[in-house]
Parts: structure tokens; sequence; C-alpha cells
């Protein structure tokens, strides 16, 4: 499919174009930006008023940071020796079994599943012509090896996931990208954006080898791949910054892995690289480390809060006027500041913790100043519904909230 570019549609000082936004939705934002805006009479260019969104599955359609996994995967563009390796996915595993099952109900065990992408990954590099062998990429994407790895890494995201939560499962994803400097990420990663927004959106799953003698057999895992652009929310940015209000993005992807997107006019989007914060690894002599910086709390759930009173608050002295999420990673940041006037949620149908704000939300559907409100998207397309109403991916079902709810 050829990659299609956006183009933001044209926006003045005051209004926001309704596009797909809910009709209610795009009301209660556009009153919004009619209260806090330059044209306010109560706007102060000295306080500026900022609202707060997540990234991935918030400001565009799909994960960046999960996308990027398989594309280094596929495209093997991993600088790492077998013992570097080794040492960056190892950090942060626990030990013991996993709570996560393989596909014949037995716990996974962490460093089984470490030992054999450790395995997996030593025979690919000694048979690569990109690193030590003969054998060109697409014979190594046909070994058992290779389907293997591609297997287990994400398996041992899943593991991670269900056993100690996202924040470690997204911090463990990030370790796959040390051993580069900033440019290079940044680079790999925008060659993966424009790969993923021209793709078919698509579930893959992946399955381990059942011919290698390996520790963690039967194990599976499926990845959503593919991005899209969502340009209601680039609109919305767009005009929120013309009407002298800031807007920032806070995320659980590494910064430079979103970077290339987030700041970029071509998407649509333009955020002033100041205003995008997201998971910070050490450098040393100008290479990322699998460590996280000291400085700076893993950016899912309360991290997210912390970052925004430590980098934001502290500077402004006040709460954003609108924080936007998708999951329970946003809920901290969507319902921690009073002083937040509305928060969006974009409706994936989630249970949890940002279920309930959803819930929320419907209950206020008829309340002329509800503290919460849902946008509905369309998995098949990556698009906003023109409702609150979500159609999950393969289906044509339209859901407000996830069914049992």
């Amino acid at each position: 499919m050829a990659l299609m570019f956006f183009v933001c549609q044209a926006v003045s000082a005051e209004t926001l174009p309704q596009g797909n936004f809910a009709l209610r939705n795009h009301q209660l934002l556009q009153k919004l930006l009619l209260e806090h805006g330059k044209e306010s009479p109560q706007y102060n260019p000295q306080k500026r008023p900022y609202v707060v969104c997540d990234w991935d599955n918030t400001s565009v359609f799909g994960d960046t940071e999960e996308t990027l996994t398989y594309y280094m995967l596929t495209n093997l563009r991993y600088p790492f020796t077998v013992s570097e390796f080794r040492r960056n996915i190892s950090l942060n595993i626990p030990q013991g079994p996993s709570k996560l099952r393989n596909d014949k109900g037995i716990p996974v065990v962490f460093v089984d599943l470490l030992n054999d992408m450790v395995d997996d990954y030593r025979h690919i590099y000694n048979n690569y012509i990109g690193f030590s062998g003969k054998k060109t990429l697409a014979e190594i994407r046909q070994t058992e090896e290779f389907k293997d790895l591609a297997a287990k890494l994400f398996v041992m995201f899943d593991a991670l996931e269900a056993t100690s939560g996202t924040a470690l499962a997204d911090r463990w994803q990030g370790q796959l990208i040390t051993g580069m400097t900033s440019e290079q990420v940044m680079g790999l990663s925008k060659s993966s954006i424009q790969e993923n927004l021209g793709a078919e959106l698509r579930k893959i799953k992946l399955s381990g080898s059942r011919t290698l003698s390996r520790r963690s057999n039967d194990v599976s895992s499926t990845t959503f791949q593919g991005l899209r652009v969502y340009p209601d929310m680039a609109n919305l940015y767009q005009t929120l910054m013309d009407n002298g209000i800031d807007v920032y993005i806070v995320s659980a992807s590494p910064e430079d892995i979103i970077i290339p997107i987030v700041c970029s006019k071509e998407y649509g989007y333009g955020i002033p690289r100041e205003h995008v914060f997201g998971a910070k690894f050490v450098k040393n002599n100008g290479m990322l480390q699998p460590e996280l910086s000291p400085d700076r709390s893993m950016t899912w759930g309360a991290g997210k809060v912390d970052l925004i009173r430590r980098e934001i608050i502290a500077q402004k002295g006040y709460d954003p006027v609108l924080v936007c999420g998708d999951s329970d990673g946003d809920y901290n940041m969507l319902s921690d500041f009073p002083g937040t006037k509305l928060g969006l949620i974009v409706n994936r149908l989630k249970k949890g913790l940002t279920g309930a704000l959803s819930s929320q939300a419907h209950r206020e559907l008829d309340h002329p100043a509800p503290r919460y409100i849902v946008q509905g998207i369309n998995e098949n397309t990556g698009a906003f519904n023109a409702s609150e109403y979500t159609v999950k991916f393969g289906t044509n079902k339209k859901q407000l909230l996830q069914q049992g709810e």
C-alpha cells in the first residue's frame, strides 16, 4: 500500500474543525477553547493554560514503540553482540515462573524464555551476513531460530505485563533500543513510522519453534502492527496552540522513538521538542544504556503524574485544563489533578481503572459540564468515529463500553 501523507485542515485561532469528533465532544472542546484560550477575557499570556496528552493509541492510532520493536526484529537492526543482547534482555527480569501460561496452560518461566532468546540470537548472529555470517536477511527469516526469537520477544513482554504490570513491560521493551545514539534511534523510528503508516493494519500471531530443542515450548503472542495519524487530534493540538494553549505529550515510550512523528509538521502534529516527555535512559559516551535515567520515574501511571509535577507544574504553578489518554497508564494523570476541567478518553473499550472513568463518562452523557468524555474509534480504519462508540478490529459492532460493564 502506498504511503499516504496527512495534510492538516486549515484552522482559525478560535475554531476547532469538527472532523470526526462526536458532536458533543466537539462542542465541549470548543467551549474549553473559548473559556481558556487567548480570546477569553481571563486569558493571561504570562500564565498560559496547557494540556497534557498521552501519545500511543491516544494521539495516534497504534503503538509507535511496538511497531519499532517489530521493525527492528524483522530487519535485524540490532547493534548488539550476543553478550550485549543477553545483558539488555536480562535486566529487570523477575525470578521464577511468570503468571503467563503457555499454549498448554503451563506457567512460562522467565529464565527459560531468556536463555532461549539468547540461543536464538547467537545462531542468528553467527549466520546473518549483517553480523558474522553469510546468510541473507530473507534466508535468516526462514530459520526456526528467527521465528522462535520473534515469538519469544513478544511473549516476554506479555509475561512481564501479566506478572509485574505494564510499566515494567514497557521499560523492558525500551531496553531493546539501547546501544545506539539518540540520533540513530530516531532514524530507525522514522523509517518504522513511514513503513507502518503505509502498511495494512493487522494482527500477527507469532509462535515459538515446535522443532528446536528449547526450554520454553508451546508459546505464542499476538502483536498489532500498523500506524495511522489521527487527523482530529492533530487538528486539536494545532487549534489549542493557535489559541495560546500549550500542548505537552507524556508517553511511556522512549522519547527518541516518538519525537520523529510528534514534533514533525509533516504528520500534522508539530509539538515543540521541549514539550515531549517519555521514558528516558542513561547515556554513556552518547550511547543509550538499558538503565533508566535516575532523574525520571518510568512514565506510566503515577510516574506520569510525577513527571508532570516536576517538569511542568514546577514551572507553571497550576494544573492542566485538559488531559487526554486511553489506558490505565493514563489513569493517574486523567484523575489526579483537581484543576483539570476535562478528561478526553479515546475509547478502546478498556476495563480496569480507565474503564471506570469511561463508565463515569457514560453516566455523564447528558451532563452540561462532564468531567470525562469518550471518543469512539474504528479500529478497522484507524480513524475516529463521529460518535462515542467504538468498533473493534475485525468486527462491525459499535460499543460504548466493554461488554459486561
